[in-house]
């Protein structure tokens, strides 16, 4: 026996959810309750007043069956109801449209077919979400008739062409006035043990799964997000990146911010605030924690992460603590390796994620070339930007491979001499030449 008091705090702690809907045997009407927080907040607060008479039908109680007497005396089966037809309309809806979303949307826009496999697909979840609310109470409708009703609308998608919320509503229009047609009465049985409670409630949860499964594809395949530099990117390469580059102190800490932040501005603010923020730390463009250990306080060009990667990489070798203490050694030697795995991050793993988000190889980054202390002038910290990118064109130019083997002091004088060379024999070159055009002016026979 369902019990009132027991109703009425289920359903003010937890009716958003359609706890109460689940106690009293209503599993349709819970599922509705739970995908649409309580009929959008709305039709969760009108059932106050309505909570009585779901007890007693889910009693059996004497004034529900004289109550239902009457009502099939008079209407043999059930009429027109706009609080049904409201529910039939916002569950077919969003289901519909689920249906569509769940699809990548080269299927459902690109390709040729695109419109008239969206329509159908709509067809399917109107259908099904005009089912579970035309079987709320003590009705019953059939699925088959409806879901023939609502595809049968297919040749509307040549007029309605990629007009997604135009035909779902219109097959959820078709497919409601169907299943009134199909509806009867029923007395439902209800579970009188604990096995038949668990039952009912695993037919919720097989269909909350269903639905979550749905908003699942949904997201992996069709949501993005907007980067930095406004390059849209699927929604499963930010939470990648989120997983992978070290950003949970940032989160915690954007967590954190909320309170303080609802004490001064309102929900919405301080929502848009703390989702701007997240999307900013799982941006592939923003290796956060790598900037955070290369000390950038601004987005740097590749050009700056190369200079600043080979100053800092030379600051922090291991070769220059070596009369350090045991501590002094760790921690360089832990910095160091922080270092290297920043700057290879920024390098390699920004320029791979750019090209797979944007289907090109044009934009790609340079790569990093991290030296010995050997190679750097480590006594003057202030390194100009200029001098370092002299300094890398050098290694894109056939030298490092020179300079991780050879001495400093080798390299340098080789190349000089090589230099040296080089020039002295362009000019030899170029007093011949002169040389001999002078012969010709002249007509010189012997010099």
């Amino acid at each position: 026996m369902a019990n009132l008091t027991i109703t009425y705090i289920l359903w003010f702690f937890g009716g958003i959810f359609g706890l109460h809907h689940l106690y009293l045997n209503r599993p349709q009407h819970c599922f509705i309750w739970l995908v649409t927080w309580g009929g959008m907040v709305i039709g969760w607060l009108t059932e106050a007043t309505r909570l009585k008479e779901y007890v007693d039908e889910a009693n059996e109680g004497k004034f529900y069956k004289e109550r239902m007497k009457v009502v099939r005396t008079h209407n043999p089966k059930p009429s027109f109801n706009l609080v049904v037809l409201g529910s039939q309309l916002m569950i077919g809806h969003q289901l519909g449209g689920l249906m569509i979303n769940s699809v990548p949307e080269y299927y459902t826009v690109e390709a040729w077919y695109g419109p008239y496999l969206s329509h159908i697909l709509a067809a399917i979840g109107a259908s099904v979400g005009v089912h579970l609310a035309s079987n709320i109470g003590p009705q019953e409708a059939p699925l088959l008739q409806p879901l023939v009703a609502a595809v049968a609308t297919f040749p509307t998608a040549f007029f309605l062409y990629n007009r997604r919320t135009l035909y779902t509503m219109l097959c959820v229009i078709v497919a409601s006035y169907v299943s009134s047609e199909y509806s009867r009465w029923v007395t439902k049985s209800k579970p009188r043990t604990l096995i038949g409670y668990l039952k009912t409630g695993a037919c919720v949860g097989l269909g909350l799964l269903l639905y979550l499964s749905l908003w699942t594809s949904n997201m992996y395949h069709n949501v993005t997000v907007n980067t930095l530099n406004g390059t849209r990117i699927h929604l499963r390469e930010a939470v990648y990146n989120f997983a992978r580059t070290q950003p949970w102190d940032e989160a915690r800490e954007v967590a954190q911010d909320l309170l303080p932040c609802l004490k001064v501005y309102s929900m919405d603010v301080c929502q848009y605030q703390m989702l701007s923020r997240l999307a900013e730390i799982s941006d592939p463009q923003r290796d956060s924690w790598a900037f955070e250990v290369l000390g950038f306080e601004k987005y740097p060009s590749q050009k700056e992460v190369n200079s600043h990667c080979r100053k800092i990489s030379s600051k922090w070798h291991p070769d220059r603590f070596t009369r350090a203490n045991e501590t002094e050694k760790e921690a360089a030697e832990k910095k160091f390796i922080d270092i290297q795995k920043a700057c290879g991050m920024l390098s390699k793993l920004k320029s791979r994620r750019e090209r797979k988000n944007t289907w090109s190889d044009s934009d790609q980054s340079e790569t990093i070339i991290v030296t010995e202390t050997s190679d750097v002038d480590t006594d003057n910290d202030d390194i100009n930007t200029e001098d370092n990118v002299d300094d890398s064109q050098d290694y894109y130019n056939g030298d490092s491979e020179q300079r991780e083997y050879e001495d400093y002091d080798d390299v340098d004088s080789n190349v000089i001499d090589t230099s040296k060379d080089g020039k002295d024999y362009n000019n030899n070159d170029e007093d011949d030449v002169q040389n001999e055009s002078a012969c010709d002016r002249d007509d010189c026979g012997e010099l």
